[in-house]
């Protein structure tokens, strides 16, 4: 049965949403009766398949495809992104440099420059209180606290930048009364950035289980990620930055928190 949602609803903008995480939260968000705009690279039979599910639940879903590494491309997902809006919370999902043959310059590009610039372009368009998520990872958000696995440290550099050019746009945020959140996440077990870190380090996932217990689930990030984007001003604790799962052993001698739970 579709479920009866105002036709005038509220929209949230999130990359990277052809599967996985990304895909996870929009079809929470559209069971909490917003409208989706989703962006993603070239996964168009999995990102019509997730605007499928969305329609299905009675809620309405822009696709828009491109290469957030391309200049190019980038330039004409930012101005079709924006035709999309105004956005009631916006998630910046999307990564990559992990694949095969990607360096720095292409990690920086999806990573940090891209992130800027959507940002930039869309943060006039987001109504009152609305939140914008960054998306990250440990080793990212952690990157100057342990060391970080080879194969994957030009990844945790690039989204360590990101996360700090979107921390120094401060101002531009309040200008336009949005609020950034960067939620980071350990391992998460059954997504693509898991499966290939093991694969380059075989063994990674089965000795960062025993060191941590558990890993966090695409389930809990998910979640994680949902909460925020729904947040209200005046339920605030004022944390900018969230952790899920197990931050042992970035901060040395700091309580562990359990997994996904909130820290400042």
């Amino acid at each position: 049965m579709i479920q009866a949602f105002p036709l005038n609803a509220p929209r949230v903008l999130i990359t990277g949403g052809s599967r996985g995480i990304g895909a996870r939260v929009a079809l929470a968000l559209a069971g909490r009766g917003y409208d989706i705009t989703l962006s993603y690279r070239d996964k168009h039979k999995r990102a019509a398949s997730v605007a499928a599910a969305i329609t299905r639940a009675g809620r309405h879903c822009e696709l828009v495809a491109g290469n957030l590494a391309r200049q190019d491309e980038l330039d004409d997902v930012v101005q079709r992104l924006a035709a999309h809006g105004p956005y009631n919370a916006v998630i910046l999902n999307a990564s990559g440099g992990l694949e095969p043959d990607k360096d720095l310059p292409y990690a920086m590009a999806i990573n940090c420059y891209a992130s800027v610039a959507l940002a930039t372009a869309v943060l006039p368009l987001c109504v009152g209180e609305a939140n914008l998520i960054y998306v990250t990872s440990h080793s990212a958000h952690f990157y100057y606290h342990q060391p970080v696995l080879p194969s994957y440290a030009h990844v945790a550099l690039s989204r360590q930048a990101g996360e700090q050019c979107l921390r120094r746009m401060s101002d531009m945020f309040a200008r336009h009364n949005v609020r950034l959140h960067i939620i980071s996440g350990d391992i998460v077990e059954g997504t693509i950035t898991a499966s290939l870190m093991d694969k380059q380090a075989p063994g990674f996932l089965r000795r960062r289980r025993e060191q941590v217990g558990r890993l966090p689930s695409i389930a809990e990030f998910s979640d994680m990620i949902v909460d925020k984007a729904l947040s209200r001003r005046a339920a605030d604790t004022k944390a900018t930055a969230h952790w899920c799962g197990s931050v042992e052993p970035y901060l040395v001698g700091r309580p562990t928190p359990e997994p996904c739970q909130v820290s400042s």
